[in-house]
């Protein structure tokens, strides 16, 4: 630890971080850092991991901890965007090396976390797809992480649709399809929040490209029907403000979400009486 403690006390002068800050940034007391930096502590991963983030020192340079800290990045980056907060992920992103990563899942992750932070944070379609694609080539054959598939899918069917690929569109809504229509087979669960995330992404692309019997596949998931009524209201906020009575399948598909007993947020309400939907 003694190099690592070397080149930790050198980013944080260069970086005028005192070891009182680093110390409160990452939880610790001064001392901690001090016996860190001469090499006299046992650093645990996640603290290693945190100190990476904030001198932005690449984990590559922990040599003896390289891989271990790439695994443990990888799950700090999930954390950081099911909460929001994409600034933290794309730091800890920057500091992984694709060459450190060991399996085609993990990689598969680690593109996937590329391309969602480049479409969130730059609105970059073109290149989010690339990655996105690098992170379907990893997992398509790959069984045993179908609720990551899912996820991916749902991201490149958005990402195509909106700039008007609709055949690649069609592809990967259809893939996430086939296992969403087999998932009692597959052990989804629903409940999870980047799986909810994907289907909010699948429902949203369907409405969009008018399959309304296939957005019920999704909307009928039980842990889901809330979010997916949501998403079906948010078109409608978006792209039926005027009346369309002629509408019929949309109006009826309308009908049908209103049934469902699930109590309608004040704004939706007006959207429910200026389509007479009750």
């Amino acid at each position: 630890m003694q190099k690592s403690g070397a080149l930790i006390k050198k980013s944080r002068i260069n970086m005028g971080i005192t070891q009182v800050e680093l110390a409160r940034r990452i939880n610790c007391t001064q001392t901690t850092i001090s016996n860190i930096e001469n090499g006299n502590h046992k650093t645990d991963l996640n603290t290693i991991s945190l100190i990476s983030d904030i001198l932005n020192i690449p984990i590559e340079n922990f040599s003896n901890d390289t891989f271990q800290l790439t695994h443990r990045k990888l799950n700090t980056i999930y954390e950081y965007i099911i909460d929001g907060r994409l600034d933290s992920a794309k730091n800890c992103l920057d500091g992984i090396i694709t060459c450190n990563i060991d399996d085609t899942f993990t990689k598969g992750k680690y593109y996937f976390y590329s391309g969602y932070i480049k479409f969130h944070q730059q609105k970059d379609c073109t290149e989010a797809i690339s990655l996105m694609l690098n992170a379907y080539y990893c997992l398509y054959k790959d069984k045993k992480h179908l609720s990551y598939y899912i996820w991916i899918c749902s991201y490149l069917a958005k990402l195509y649709y909106l700039v008007k690929n609709y055949d690649e569109s069609n592809y990967y809504i259809n893939n996430a399809l086939v296992v969403i229509r087999s998932c009692k087979d597959n052990n989804i669960d629903h409940s999870l929040e980047y799986v909810k995330d994907a289907y909010n992404k699948l429902h949203y692309v369907l409405y969009k490209m008018h399959r309304f019997k296939d957005a019920k596949c999704i909307f009928n998931l039980i842990e889901y029907r809330e979010m997916a009524f949501i998403s079906t209201f948010e078109i409608i906020l978006r792209d039926h403000k005027k009346n369309r009575p002629d509408d019929s399948q949309f109006n009826n598909l309308c009908n049908y979400i209103c049934k469902s007993g699930i109590k309608l947020p004040n704004n939706f309400q007006k959207i429910i009486k200026k389509h007479n939907l009750e």
